[in-house]
């Protein structure tokens, strides 16, 4: 639901940032979309694509497990040294350079 939050509408584009197949993606479209916390509507410009938007009910629930990430993660984190933070976030950041860099070959 992040994804679709941040504008990636296409099962397509969703499946890319998740690294998987659209395949393996589209039964848990499918789910969210009978929970009533995504739509699923033909995109207005080309009617074989199909776009995915959050309803009010995926946005809050979206809303409210940030939150909730937000504060248990706070929680832990506020456990460590400053310096381990620093190395942590270092560490994260490779990572991510990593991976994108894997991606994107």
């Amino acid at each position: 639901m992040s994804a679709i939050s941040e504008g990636h509408t296409s099962p397509g584009a969703i499946a890319s940032l998740m690294m998987l197949p659209p395949s393996m993606v589209s039964g848990d479209l499918n789910q969210l979309v009978d929970g009533g916390l995504i739509e699923r509507q033909r995109d207005s410009s080309d009617g074989r694509r199909l776009i995915y938007t959050l309803t009010q009910a995926g946005q809050e629930m979206l809303s409210g497990a940030h939150q909730v990430y937000v504060e248990i993660l706070g929680d832990k984190l506020d456990t460590y040294p400053r310096e381990d933070l620093d190395r942590l976030l270092r560490m994260l950041f490779e990572v991510c350079r990593y991976v994108r860099d894997r991606v994107e070959d």
